[in-house]
């Protein structure tokens, strides 16, 4: 499934539960004090010490047989639910490490690289150079496809961010790939000529090779959407000094 815009969380929240209501279709106010949802796409085993939370309420919570059982750690979120035409429901759950928010205060203000608009607060996924560090700069949002309730057991989660995972072709052998968005940002180089990372808003390639620096956004027509996973080449041109996009494709985000 996909989102129909790729936003940071808080936009997709001020989106969701506060702009552009039908004011005839009345808002419920539903204290969640529980719930269960099924494991589906998303393995969350490895996720167990990741925080979640409702709304800005945290949740505690344990994995029993392929479902996520959570309850408030103190006051339950108050969800304020007005259905949708998507067919499905944004309910305000989020699922992230515990180390995806934290920055210092000197990291707030930084050149905004990426091609979409992205504001603060920026996650702090600027290292992604390992496959941990890539799996934690991932974020989660849950979605339901009924009326949400004080317990809510049809939800499962879903990627809020990018996957994007590229090939080079023609590249220097001295060549630094870095993927520029909310700040600079190191891929994870899982072979010889192919990285991924994830991003949370349309980003920049960035090539530096022989002392110069070459860079290329990546662009749908469409935009990017969440929950998917983005494949393409970046092909160096060393007469032209160009680089360019080529056999951009996408699917799911599944895992």
């Amino acid at each position: 499934m996909k989102l129909t815009k790729l936003l940071p969380f808080a936009i997709i929240n001020m989106i969701l539960f506060s702009c552009n209501k039908d004011k005839s279709i009345p808002i419920l106010e539903i204290p969640v004090e529980s719930v269960s949802f099924p494991i589906k796409d998303i393995d969350l085993h490895e996720r167990q010490d990741w925080i979640l939370t409702g709304g800005d309420k945290r949740y505690s919570f344990t994995i029993e047989n392929d479902t996520l059982h959570a309850v408030p750690v103190n006051a339950p979120y108050i969800l304020p639910f007005q259905k949708q035409e998507y067919g499905f429901n944004y309910i305000g759950f989020g699922l992230t490490s515990p180390n995806y928010y934290t920055q210092s205060t000197s990291t707030i203000q930084r050149t905004i690289y990426a091609t979409s608009p992205i504001e603060p607060p920026f996650p702090n996924i600027k290292d992604q150079s390992t496959e941990a560090r890539l799996k934690n700069a991932d974020a989660l949002i849950a979605i339901n496809f009924e009326t949400p309730s004080r317990n809510i057991k049809d939800a499962r989660f879903i990627h809020r961010n990018v996957l994007i995972d590229f090939e080079t072709e023609n590249f220097p052998e001295d060549a630094v790939v870095t993927v520029l968005q909310s700040e600079e940002t190191i891929p994870f180089h899982y072979k010889a000529g192919f990285y991924k990372a994830i991003v949370i808003a349309a980003p920049v390639i960035s090539v530096k090779t022989g002392g110069e620096t070459y860079t290329v956004p990546l662009t749908h027509p469409q935009g990017l959407s969440g929950n998917t996973h983005y494949h393409f080449k970046v092909v160096f041109n060393a007469d032209n000094k160009t680089l360019s996009i080529t056999n951009l494709n996408s699917e799911n985000w599944s895992l």
